[in-house]
């Protein structure tokens, strides 16, 4: 079994369909295989804590993360791009679902924390099919009560996929 996940910092067997295609024309398609949500990560942007709800009584910070398997067509992205999947965080509001721009959040890509070893997840392929990744998007200021939501998309902004439906993820703050 493997035991290599490499974090890319920017985790329901839930399929997420791209619409971006590889070089080859094949569509990009990520499978979302499980996430955790913690109220914070270490210097290696670990998480410190894994909660076991989407609830959390702190306001000071939240994390998503995201485990992500693809295989060739996924990894040709990932080649040509450094963020190909970015995070979207929303609070609902009296007024709906609105961005939440008071929290400051990071995605943090690769180029800041990580490098992708290529040849590392060419070997996985090689050797089971697909490759692993964990992607996560913080936020450290939850300043409001409330339901906060996690939208996910490609760097052309169009959502992925869980189960025919956009991927959202959802946290309540106490």
């Amino acid at each position: 079994m493997k035991t290599n996940i490499i974090i890319i910092s920017c985790l329901i067997g839930l399929t997420a369909t791209s619409f971006i295609k590889s070089p080859h024309g094949e569509r990009a398609n990520f499978e979302v295989i499980d996430h955790i949500w913690s109220t914070g990560v270490d210097e290696d942007m670990y998480p410190i804590d894994t909660l076991f709800s989407d609830n959390m009584t702190t306001r000071d910070e939240a994390w998503l993360f995201v485990i992500l398997r693809g295989g060739e067509t996924e990894l040709d992205l990932l080649k040509r791009e450094s963020r190909p999947v970015f995070f979207k965080w929303f609070r609902i509001s009296s007024y709906g679902l609105t961005p939440d721009r008071g929290a400051n959040q990071y995605s943090n890509a690769p180029s800041d924390l990580h490098a992708y070893d290529f040849e590392e997840l060419e070997d996985e392929i090689d050797e089971y099919g697909y490759f692993d990744i964990i992607m996560s998007s913080g936020s450290t200021q939850m300043k409001k009560r409330g339901t906060y939501i996690v939208k996910m998309a490609y760097s052309d902004n169009r959502s992925l996929y869980c189960e025919g439906e956009p991927c959202e993820f959802k946290i309540t703050i106490n």
